[in-house]
């Protein structure tokens, strides 16, 4: 079950912080959520509750980042790493 209150979403028992960041980017933090749960967290952050960027924390896990970079891509989404911080994936707005 989804629970969504002002900035944070709560999933069951676990509960996600949407954090804002001075720009107002919602930040998405992955942090201890399970790889099968990860595309889940993501089809809710982007579309039911209609972001079309923000900032996704993956930490330093490889598998993170791979999981949600291909479905980032799956869904059409233009995003950057900074070298800087390898732990953060910055989803843009497309230009199309």
């Amino acid at each position: 079950m989804c629970k969504i209150g002002k900035n944070t979403v709560t999933w069951g028992d676990k509960k996600s912080e949407l954090m804002k960041t001075k720009s107002t980017v919602l930040e998405l933090d992955l942090h201890g959520v399970l790889h099968s749960k990860v595309e889940d967290r993501l089809y809710d952050f982007f579309f039911w509750q209609n972001n079309d960027e923000g900032v996704i924390i993956t930490g330093n896990s490889t598998d993170m980042k791979n999981i949600v970079t291909q479905w980032l891509d799956y869904n059409g989404f233009d995003y950057y790493i900074n070298p800087s911080n390898m732990g953060r994936i910055n989803v843009v707005m497309s230009n199309l």
